[in-house]
């Protein structure tokens, strides 16, 4: 359960970074406008999660468990309807 909340959280604050962008647009506006920082950050975020999740000995640092594709897919809804709830 912690490992969900964990990668809930990750992924909330990349979609809340990217509601952040810009006060004018929205953020689906703002996903073709070109930031490379935005893109090292969030793939870096995103490769580092990935490998968190994937290697067992790193699980077990964190102390998670493996995640199953419906709880990644929730993980996922949370993000989205974080992003939801901060779009005007």
């Amino acid at each position: 359960m912690r490992a969900l909340a964990f990668v809930s959280l990750v992924l909330s604050s990349l979609a809340l970074i990217a509601a952040n962008r810009s006060r004018t647009r929205t953020a689906w506006a703002m996903f073709g406008a070109r930031n490379p920082a935005l893109g090292w950050i969030s793939g870096a975020t995103l490769v580092m999660l990935a490998a968190l999740m994937a290697i067992p000995p790193l699980r077990s640092i964190f102390g998670f468990g493996a995640l199953s594709p419906v709880q990644l897919a929730l993980a996922l809804g949370a993000a989205v309807g974080s992003l939801l709830g901060c779009e005007p």
